[in-house]
């Protein structure tokens, strides 16, 4: 399957190598260690775990790209308008924002 990325470009790998460990190895019975419950699997247990991996050839980087004008031009004015939006809540709860109806 491989590895797979939205930061790394994996597609020149040959070779992949993934490793876990765990240490602090806790029954749900409150002592260390694994035990073996019903029908013989592995009871409950908590543990502290950390994970590594690497290919060869290391994985390079994407280069970055950039936003084009239409996406900026989308943002700014998404942001244009929360910030009205929330400026008219605000004066509403504090009863600025009323109008009288005649």
């Amino acid at each position: 399957a491989g590895y797979t990325s939205d930061f790394l470009n994996f597609s020149g790998v040959t070779s992949e190598q993934f490793a876990l460990a765990f240490s602090a190895v806790n029954n749900k019975a409150g002592g260390q260690g694994l035990t073996i419950g019903a029908q013989g699997v592995v009871s409950s247990f908590t543990a502290n775990g950390t994970g590594t991996f690497s290919s060869d050839p290391a994985a390079t980087s994407f280069d970055p790209t950039p936003a084009s004008p239409g996406e900026l031009s989308l943002l700014t004015g998404v942001l244009i308008g929360a910030f009205q939006f929330g400026r008219t809540k605000i004066r509403n709860k504090a009863g600025k924002g009323k109008v009288a109806v005649a």
